[in-house]
């Protein structure tokens, strides 16, 4: 197949703009498609020749010089190329096309007051212009934030909406483009026994008497300012300087009007006192900000930088943080050009901006230096662009019949038929070794991890939940007869779903994985052979056809939906999407939003798979078609899917076709068996795992991951003893390498490919215990969730019903 003939023209110019109007492209642009940079001509035309035409959604994106020395970027929207034609690309917009509000206010702009836990306001706040204009920008779609000084006492949506929580002041803040709005919000929820003006909760928490009535006039931190008037402003009654900026409250409220609980009233990134004293700006204004005046120097994270162009990416990119350091001692965040920082490349071909402000783009393979300058101030920035080609690191031989692989962290787990289930070092991916094995006695074909346990479809042998605690000593934990043959499951909370053949589905219980007890089954659903779970609905393949079922009630799954495929081998489900191995019919994406009424949206014959997994926006199939390689899709956009390659595994050796497959953020896992299949499942070479790298991953250090507890939720009530799914979302800009879970700061387990979770036995004899995860990326920063607390019921009879329960 090519998949370069392809001539990219263009005739792209910038939007017109109402103010300070740009030039068109010319020679002193470049643009940059997949990796591919040309210089623009003089007229403004230009043209990119084979530029691959199977990579999904693409974008153009143009670094021009000014004649003024400053460099600007802008992008097209995204476009899908055609294969072996002409694709003309639209509008390439610029930079600074959106106004910038020169005001934020709130209206209106008088104290909310809200009286009672769980009172609420909207917020509504409106921009003002250059020009005189206004524009109500309240929603988030605007690009607006909101926060609170103090969500103790009051908390801020996304949209605006505020929510009392607990006595006291905070303040409510929006910003947007730069600048600061601020309104004040007063909460009461309890009574006034000295009839003072003071909550009793408030004077209590700070250290007054609720029946005293005088020690409302007091000033206690010797501020010049009451308890009341304390109160009524927000600020610490016992802290005479309560945002810290170096300014005592009653000065602010009374002499400079900044706002005594933020530090920085304007939100410039210049404190109050510094602006007052010592850059002779104003701290009410924004745009008024000296930043010249205030920065003694700047540093750019991270210190070098090198981006890795890979074959199955349509781009790299990275973040930039700018930091400068203030002359009173604090730091900045400079990375907006609004506030005087610019970037410039000292070739365009090799690295390129984006719209973002710091946002750079890897084009063709080479050095180049970012210089990044703000006032007299510059640092130049070494970065190094590579490209990288997916292909094949090590194979090793599996005694058995490899079915399938899956894989947490540096250990792959292999279920293979009649041997059972091998556990695989793999630190060393390039020499994996197995460490470990545990015959069943029926026939491993599909398997799933959960923290240290291993969920396995032991075929004639059911159910297997296997402890791999120690790898070089796996022991099994749990087993069910199960109705049928199970050749593959799911794992979803508390339950297992699994594939019994032509017995049909079965859920099964394992909140105590030791002993897993069957809640019901269901038939007449032809051979099932694949199974998934997308929240309370069931989707499975059989000989032909994609069914849903109704779990909601888990006692009695009722089937809702179908659609012939044809031959399936299994599936798995995407963001309200079946991605099915169809066999010789290829792959197939079925539209699942209603599984009452399932829809074909995409599919080809260009591989023959039987199995798939999806990695962000590509779909890795295990497939025989192309017999000892790794297929793989690209699904950015599912109804218009667009074959991007294949993973060659052949310098390893031939004649391999794929039966299961796993990947994580880099490499892609897969099990095969030789072909034609060999009749001694167990003689040496007859089954092999494959490891191949697809993608090649520098993080930089420029950006920490981001995580999030799933499950269980604050304030759940568990059994002591009981078995919990602990759940968490994490992401990154590059890659996530772990996510660790932790209770009561005792680690409970790790776990390294999404969906990340571990299984947790609630601790006997404490009254609660406090969960969270950290989410580690590739450059070993870090980042831990917020703190969930659950509460325990003891269970003196230990029947898994807490004492309160069975009262």
């Amino acid at each position: 197949m090519n998949f370069k003939a392809i001539i990219l023209l263009a005739s792209s110019f910038f939007s017109i703009q109402p103010v300070n109007a740009l030039p068109l492209l010319n020679e002193n642009c470049n643009v940059n498609i997949l990796n591919r940079t040309i210089q623009v001509s003089k007229d403004g035309g230009w043209a990119l020749p084979n530029v691959p035409s199977n990579m999904g959604k693409v974008r153009a994106r143009a670094t021009c010089s000014l004649p003024d020395g400053r460099t600007i970027s802008g992008q097209s929207d995204y476009f899908t190329l055609t294969n072996n034609a002409i694709t003309k690309v639209g509008e390439i917009k610029f930079e600074g096309q959106a106004q910038i509000p020169s005001e934020l206010n709130f209206s209106p702009s008088t104290p909310i007051m809200l009286n009672g836990v769980g009172k609420t306001a909207s917020a509504n706040v409106s921009a003002t212009f250059a020009d005189g204009s206004t524009q109500d920008v309240t929603a988030s779609a605007n690009g607006i934030t909101y926060t609170s000084t103090n969500p103790a006492t009051a908390t801020v949506s996304s949209e605006g909406l505020i929510t009392a929580k607990s006595n006291g002041s905070v303040l409510i803040n929006a910003s947007k483009d730069g600048l600061l709005a601020s309104v004040r919000v007063t909460v009461i929820t309890s009574g006034d026994l000295d009839k003072d003006g003071l909550p009793d909760d408030w004077e209590v928490a700070n250290g007054l008497n609720p029946a005293d009535p005088i020690d409302a006039n007091e000033d206690i931190d010797g501020d010049k300012l009451s308890a009341l008037e304390e109160f009524k402003e927000g600020t610490n009654p016992n802290k005479p300087d309560s945002d810290s900026d170096g300014l005592y409250d009653a000065i602010e409220i009374n002499q400079t009007k900044t706002s005594p609980i933020l530090a920085d009233t304007d939100g410039d990134g210049l404190n109050d006192q510094l602006e007052l004293k010592l850059t002779n700006s104003d701290p009410l204004k924004a745009t008024s900000a000296n930043y010249a005046a205030a920065i003694t120097a700047i540093s750019v994270t991270p210190p070098t930088l090198t981006l890795t162009f890979n074959g199955v990416d349509t781009e790299v990119s990275t973040q930039l943080t700018v930091t400068g350091k203030l002359i009173d001692g604090s730091s900045i965040d400079l990375t907006k050009k609004s506030r005087g920082t610019t970037y410039s490349s000292s070739n365009a071909e090799v690295v390129n901006f984006g719209i973002e402000d710091g946002r750079v783009f890897g084009g063709k393979a080479g050095n180049a230096v970012i210089t990044v300058k703000n006032g007299e101030y510059s640092y130049p920035l070494a970065i190094v662009v590579e490209t990288f080609t997916p292909g094949a690191l090590s194979a090793i031989d599996i005694p058995g019949y490899a079915n399938n692989v899956k894989v947490s962290a540096d250990t792959a787990y292999v279920a293979a038929g009649a041997a059972g289930l091998h556990i695989l070092d793999i630190s060393n991916r390039k020499a994996p070794r197995i460490v470990g094995s545990l015959d069943t006695d029926g026939t491993a074909i599909d398997l799933r991890v959960r923290g240290n346990q291993i969920y396995l479809a032991d075929g004639e042998g059911g159910l297997k939940i296997i402890d791999v605690t120690a790898p070089t000593a796996p022991k099994l934990l749990g087993a069910l007869k199960t109705a049928g043959i199970t050749q593959d499951l799911q794992i979803y909370g508390n339950y297992a779903y699994l594939a019994n053949g032509a017995a049909g589905i079965e859920i099964v219980d394992i909140s105590n994985p030791a002993s897993p007890v069957s809640i019901s089954t269901l038939e007449n659903l032809g051979t099932v052979k694949g199974i998934d779970v997308d929240s309370n609905t069931i989707f499975i393949v059989n000989e032909t056809a994609l069914v849903a079922i109704d779990a909601l009630f888990k006692e009695s799954p009722a089937r809702i939906g179908a659609l012939n495929l044809g031959p399936t081998k299994d599936l798995t489900i995407n963001n309200g999407y079946a991605h099915v191995a169809v066999s010789s019919l290829g792959y197939r994406i079925v539209d699942i939003k209603d599984p009452a009424d399932p829809f074909v949206v995409s599919g080809d014959r260009a591989i023959e798979p039987r199995d798939v997994v999806i990695s962000k926006d590509l779909a890795f199939y295990a497939e025989e078609l192309f017999v000892n390689d790794i297929g793989y899709i690209n699904i950015d956009s599912p109804t218009t899917p667009l074959f991007q390659g294949t993973i060659s595994l052949q310098n390893f050796e031939k004649g391999y076709g794929g039966t299961g497959i796993d990947v994580d953020a880099i490499y892609a896992y897969v099990t095969k068996v030789r072909r034609p299949v060999s009749v001694d499942y167990n003689a040496t070479g007859s089954s092999k795992l494959f490891i191949a790298q697809y993608r090649a991953t520098v993080d930089n250090a420029g950006q920490a991951p981001e995580t999030t507890l799933l499950s269980p939720s604050q304030g759940d009530v568990v059994v002591e003893n009981a078995t919990l799914n602990v759940r968490a979302h994490a992401q990154d800009d590059v890659a996530i390498k772990q996510v660790e879970f932790f209770a009561d700061d005792i680690s409970i387990g790790i776990d390294s490919t999404a969906p990340y979770e571990v299984s947790y036995t609630v601790p006997a004899g404490k009254r609660f215990v406090v969960l969270k995860a950290q989410a580690t990326d590739l450059a070993d920063s870090t980042a831990v969730s917020e703190l969930v607390r659950i509460n325990i019921q003891p269970d003196k009879d230990r029947d898994s019903l807490g004492n309160d329960d069975e009262v």
